[in-house]
């Protein structure tokens, strides 16, 4: 029954076309602008088809570019259109890396700003606006690649015997260790035989909301056909000793299996620009929604 009555209601609007067809479409589609019309599109199509392709371009929003084909052509055989030549496959993958550290490092910024005019330095930042780290990439000279644990589950400990702070890592990295700012693209390193990426020397970014991201020797796995993963280490402002470690097997697992496990992973165009989906135009929506919700873990 309930078939019926669907079937019948589906009969009733094809019937509704019909007569508005008859009484007002059939008119136009008859008349000699309809078919001059149609046929202009018919050779847009025609054309397009023929002539025109979609390639990938991540550095817009839309994540495509339409091209000629003889551009088309270039673009198979692994031309950057915009430069007119091939990129070494150093420098693309170096270029999408550091792609999504900076369109990350504009997010972080500019959501860390929202949030300290809304809720005050307190929740977003660390003390008076004025002398408030700034989100960026710092370097420090007190612990390497592989003593970091050792050093920071040290250093802790020592803050929260003497000092009972209650931003310990602010006081580690920014007055104990003085870590300073760094030019990331000097620093980064590719290393396409052993298909990883990162730093001889440890890099720290302030992400903003109390939140720091170490960044290794080993910090982005490379995959075939231009792809890669980050493996960092993110310490909030609530954790322990405990969360420390259980960050540093995490990473380990990551770099072992992630060469395996193919997941999460970001792609590079032909002119090393990455496909993370943060861009100018739609930046300013997504920190309006995550400052809302507040969003912001560490607490």
């Amino acid at each position: 029954m309930q078939r019926f009555k669907f079937n019948r209601k589906i009969a009733e609007i094809c019937a509704e076309i019909l007569n508005f067809k008859r009484s007002v479409g059939m008119k136009f589609y008859k008349s000699a602008k309809f078919k001059a019309l149609a046929a202009v599109l018919l050779l847009i199509i025609i054309l397009c088809a023929a002539f025109i392709r979609i390639v990938p371009d991540y550095s817009t929003s839309r994540g495509f570019a339409v091209v000629s084909l003889p551009d088309y052509n270039k673009y198979k055989q692994g031309y950057c259109l915009k430069e007119d030549r091939i990129l070494p496959k150093e420098e693309r993958f170096k270029r999408g890396i550091l792609d999504l550290l900076k369109r990350r490092m504009l997010f972080q910024t500019l959501v860390t700003d929202k949030c300290y005019y809304v809720y005050g330095s307190e929740t977003c930042n660390y003390g008076n606006r004025e002398f408030a780290v700034k989100v960026g990439f710092y370097e420090t000279d007190k612990f390497n690649n592989n003593d970091w644990l050792e050093v920071l589950s040290k250093e802790y400990e020592i803050q929260k015997r003497e000092n009972q702070v209650a931003w310990p890592y602010r006081s580690i990295f920014v007055e104990k260790f003085q870590m300073k700012p760094v030019n990331i693209a000097e620093k980064l390193k590719i290393n396409l035989d052993g298909r990883s990426a990162g730093f001889e020397e440890p890099i720290v970014e302030y992400g903003g909301l109390r939140e720091y991201i170490l960044y290794f020797d080993k910090s982005f796995i490379l995959y075939d056909n231009f792809k890669f993963r980050d493996a960092v280490v993110k310490i909030y402002v609530g954790d322990t000793i405990k969360d420390l470690s259980e960050a540093k097997q995490h990473y380990d697992e990551t770099i072992e299996n992630g060469s395996r496990e193919k997941k999460y992973y970001l792609k590079i165009d032909t002119c090393g620009n990455s496909d993370f989906e943060v861009y100018e135009s739609n930046i300013e929506e997504i920190a309006n929604r995550l400052v809302r919700e507040s969003m912001f873990k560490g607490g």
